[in-house]
């Protein structure tokens, strides 16, 4: 995304929730909580200020360019002059913040930064090799898509222990209930081999000036960059993605011997060939510009891993300081998927990857492939361990997409089927569903 682009992002996300109303919304919900709600459009003006956390730091910049004559046209009556001063103070705290973690990095015995958090790690972190430990990241919003992800780890784990950790920033008490509801009724038979603990992110997305990414994606999918000072107790954390469904036990794959690379991940290669194979058609080499010149991967083809499963030696990550690397790169605006680019660009090199099998993507279509490479594709995708919606085509939304009949005979076993389907209605009837998806007829994606 263009600088150029992502200014008109800002101001038309600004616009939505309004500048004024996104200041003091965010200066004191609390005391002005009465006339934040009296705006008739509230709830909207509320949903985009939680999806945007990662530019509210942009977006105070921005305020306080604004006239402040322009900002009393509110419907609070509060004065523009106050509205800067409740923007200064906010981008004050922020640097603070900044300031702060930046004077308490410390050196540690090669002379690398490491922050406070790292090298406060006991000499001997717990070995989890007798606990398969599992990380997810997840909002209200994705709550009942992690619950049918839940039920299969659990419906199909063999058995070791488990320890399950979801990181959130807004996951309300009831959602809570309902995905502790789902490992109590998968794991009846095996009590006391899994721990499922919730985990709020102590870490504010705000303070960061990562790059902005697709609409569809929310903070937390930055949150797994985060986890190497997050965890200081454990070697090694296997991330995965609330859209992904197992149909093997991960506990092999967690015992996947990485020696000293930092991640364990697979390649992203369809994927990879069919966007490639598109440009060449199109005759637009960007994005093959991008791969080898922005990320500095020669190979995208047989280089380049998707992050949605991911291993990751958090013992090796801490002693070579790769998280302050991946902070750093995830804030290149030129990072074209994200926090995936960013985590590709720094591992180079650093990677150990596994069969695809472990992240059977879902994210493109094996009629976009080149003739040579559709059979074996085919053929991974029978074989695939574990499934990953991974581009928009989402099983909960379009019930023919590759692989959906599988995820909506767990779906059904969880507590939020109701849920699920009377979502589905209130789209259909707001005309939200793409018709060509939901016709009876051949998958979506191509043969499953």
């Amino acid at each position: 995304m263009s600088n150029q682009q992502e200014t008109a992002q800002i101001e038309r996300l600004l616009k939505t929730m309004g500048s004024s109303w996104f200041i003091v919304y965010k200066y004191d919900k609390k005391k002005y909580f009465d006339k934040l709600s009296a705006c008739a459009t509230f709830k909207s003006r509320l949903s985009v200020y939680e999806r945007s956390e990662v530019l509210h730091r942009k977006f105070i910049e921005r305020v306080l360019k604004k006239d402040p004559k322009k900002l009393e046209k509110n419907r609070m009556g509060i004065q523009g002059e106050e509205i800067i001063r409740m923007a200064k103070e906010l981008q004050d705290k922020q640097n603070a913040k900044i300031k702060s973690r930046l004077t308490s990095m410390k050196k540690n015995e090669n002379g690398k930064a490491v922050s406070d958090r790292v090298l406060d790690t006991p000499k001997r972190a717990r070995v989890n090799g007798e606990k398969v430990t599992v990380l997810f990241a997840v909002n209200n919003g994705y709550a009942p898509y992690l619950g049918v992800t839940l039920a299969s780890l659990v419906e199909h784990s063999g058995k070791r222990e488990y320890e399950l950790i979801i990181l959130y920033h807004d996951l309300s008490e009831r959602n809570r209930e309902l995905l502790e509801r789902i490992i109590d009724q998968f794991g009846h038979e095996s009590a006391g081999r899994f721990q499922l603990r919730f985990m709020e992110m102590p870490v504010s997305m705000a303070d960061y000036n990562f790059a902005p990414g697709y609409k569809s994606l929310s903070v937390e999918c930055w949150y797994r960059l985060f986890a190497p000072s997050l965890f200081p107790e454990y070697d090694k954390i296997l991330w995965l993605d609330a859209d992904t469904l197992m149909r093997t036990d991960v506990a092999e794959l967690f015992a996947v011997n990485m020696d000293d690379n930092w991640i364990a991940a697979c390649r992203w290669d369809y994927g990879i060939i069919g966007l490639l194979e598109r440009e060449r058609l199109m005759k637009t080499p960007n994005l093959t510009n991008y791969f080898t010149k922005v990320l500095g991967i020669r190979k995208p083809k047989e280089n380049y891993v998707n992050s949605g499963v991911l291993l990751l030696n958090l013992r090796a990550m801490r002693e070579q300081n790769v998280q302050e690397k991946l902070l750093q790169a995830a804030q290149n605006p030129a990072m074209h998927f994200h926090d995936q680019c960013a985590i590709n660009m720094v591992c180079q090199g650093h990677i150990h990857y596994v069969d695809s099998e472990w992240n059977g993507l879902v994210s493109y279509n094996l009629n976009e492939l080149p003739p040579k490479y559709r059979k074996k594709a085919l053929l991974d995708r029978k074989n695939r361990k574990i499934i990953h919606w991974a581009a928009n085509q989402k099983p909960w939304r379009i019930p023919l997409v590759t692989g959906a009949d599988e995820w909506w005979a767990m779906a059904r076993k969880t507590p939020y089927y109701e849920h699920l389907l009377y979502t589905n209605i209130n789209a259909i009837m707001r005309g939200e569903m793409d018709k060509k998806f939901t016709k009876i007829g051949k998958p979506y994606g191509g043969a499953s």
